[in-house]
């Protein structure tokens, strides 16, 4: 059985700098509710970038929102 690692950077408050090694998969999201901070796409956009370039499967989840 082979386990994936993976990042899940939910609620994505800033810019990160991930350390990708050994990483398979990396999630990001925004938080939601009545006093949500929110997520700018460029942080999103920056991880996604480094995934690619390290062959790391990236995924992003909803937005940031208020209900």
């Amino acid at each position: 059985m082979r386990y994936f690692r993976r990042h899940l950077c939910k609620p994505l408050l800033g810019l990160l700098q991930l350390d990708l090694t050994g990483i398979d998969w990396v999630i990001v999201g925004g938080e939601s509710g009545p006093k949500y901070r929110p997520m700018e796409i460029e942080w999103a956009q920056s991880i996604r970038d480094r995934c690619q370039d390290a062959g790391v499967a990236f995924g992003c989840i909803p937005l940031s929102q208020g209900r």
